[in-house]
């Protein structure tokens, strides 16, 4: 029996790891159904036949699915330390039918869960989850028949870091920031990895072209033949300020835009728009767009949670943009 367990806590922690640079991303209902064709060594992450998904092969629940039409009453909350929090409602019948049981199994014995959270059900955005992350089932409720599940802490995480190649949890770090409080300056002390700052500002760059499809968000310019990309990943608060590594203090721009950007030629608005610095309309120029683009919205990311943070567009309209020419 002991084996049995042991050899079926590894092959779920095997799963953990391989889904690590997808926690936080939003996936199709194919991507779930059918994992190993995205996911080697992975057979699927979810059914969705279902809420709660036990493969045949494990004792635990793997992953649970929040719908957006339910007949049940679950609840996502953000906590103040970043992490989130979900109120889980339980398969009707008891705690003694297999799905409820395999909650109650991995209570038990600290075993993580994966959440999804379904964010569109429609025909024009299509039926889109998001790949939430693990959940550690806190306690049962017997009374509202519900499982309390937060997010995972560092000590969880220290285990499915191990044997993990470091680009990946810094991926899955810097990944995870967008769903938590923003932070627009560095906080060492928050950080739950001890990343490198080579493989920081790695995954920073690609987490934040990723987002923008390697597109500069002012001119639309695109350049992208394998790993040689045109578009840079600027940091909204620069990193010689201190600025984080959170996606949302970041922007897909040219070579041109990101140094236009930096001395402060340009900013952009709470709306996202393009406000040109009135003082670089008097500049000797030639053949340089990003004058032509005020008011213009800029390109925003597909996935809105990687939109840029207002406090960070605010503070470069105050510390960059409003102090050009001095």
């Amino acid at each position: 029996m002991v084996s049995k367990l042991i050899k079926d806590s590894d092959i779920r922690w095997d799963i953990f790891r391989a889904l690590l640079p997808f926690f936080g991303s939003i996936v199709t209902p194919s991507f779930l159904r059918r994992t190993r064709e995205y996911v080697s060594g992975v057979e699927r992450v979810h059914p969705l036949i279902e809420g709660i998904y036990k493969p045949k092969w494990s004792r635990y629940a793997l992953s649970i699915a929040s719908m957006q039409v339910n007949p049940y009453s679950d609840k996502l909350e953000y906590l103040a330390d970043g992490r989130w929090r979900i109120s889980y409602s339980a398969k009707s019948g008891g705690t003694h039918i297999a799905q409820n049981k395999a909650l109650v199994n991995c209570m038990t014995d600290k075993e993580p869960v994966i959440v999804l959270l379904q964010i569109s059900n429609n025909k024009k955005n299509g039926v889109k989850y998001r790949l939430l992350g693990l959940g550690i089932i806190h306690y049962f409720d017997p009374i509202k028949d519900q499982f309390d599940i937060h997010h995972v802490d560092s000590e969880i995480l220290g285990r499915l870091g191990n044997g993990v190649q470091e680009e990946l949890l810094a991926e899955y770090s810097i990944r995870e920031a967008a769903f938590e409080e923003f932070h627009p300056f560095v906080k060492e002390e928050k950080s739950i990895y001890k990343i490198s700052k080579v493989k920081r500002e790695q995954t920073f760059k690609k987490i934040i072209l990723e987002q923008y499809d390697h597109t500069c968000s002012v001119t639309g310019i695109k350049f992208k033949y394998h790993n040689i990309v045109e578009a840079q990943a600027a940091h909204i608060i620069s990193k010689s300020k201190n600025g984080s590594d959170d996606p949302r203090n970041g922007l897909a721009l040219s070579s041109t835009a990101h140094w236009a950007f930096d001395k402060g030629i340009f900013t952009i608005s709470d709306q996202y728009e393009i406000i040109v610095n009135p003082k670089a309309k008097s500049a000797s120029l030639s053949k340089f767009p990003i004058l032509e683009k005020e008011g213009q919205q800029i390109d925003l990311p597909g996935d809105q949670k990687f939109y840029p943070h207002q406090e960070s567009l605010k503070w470069h309209r105050e510390e960059v943009f409003s102090k050009f020419g001095d």
